[in-house]
């Protein structure tokens, strides 16, 4: 859990690249992640179903900007969902919905 996203997604990254590289699964369970919970909601009612819709999600926080150095502070984001969901996707090969069903 305390992997770096980037091992799991290699093109993972936020607006810092640096603070990219820092974030780890663990923070994004536990929310501290440093990203905004506005940014989970940029994606809600998206009509998007692709099988790529998950990764085409996860490539658009390359723009976010983090409220918090990961680790330093709680901050709910559907985010974190979504970059676990992309994360389940490598791991697996599998859609995470098919992942989600069938397990």
């Amino acid at each position: 859990m305390d992997e770096p996203v980037a091992r799991y997604l290699p093109s993972f990254r936020v607006a810092d690249e640096a603070l990219s590289k820092q974030i780890t699964v663990r923070h994004l369970l536990a929310h501290t992640s440093g990203l905004s919970t506005y940014s989970g909601r940029k994606f809600f009612g998206s009509s998007d179903v692709s099988d790529s819709a998950i990764g085409t999600a996860v490539q658009a926080f390359s723009n976010e900007r983090l409220l918090t150095e990961p680790g330093t502070g709680f901050r709910y984001s559907n985010s974190n969902y979504i970059i676990l969901g992309a994360i389940i996707e490598a791991v697996t090969g599998r859609r995470f919905e098919d992942v989600i069903q069938k397990e």
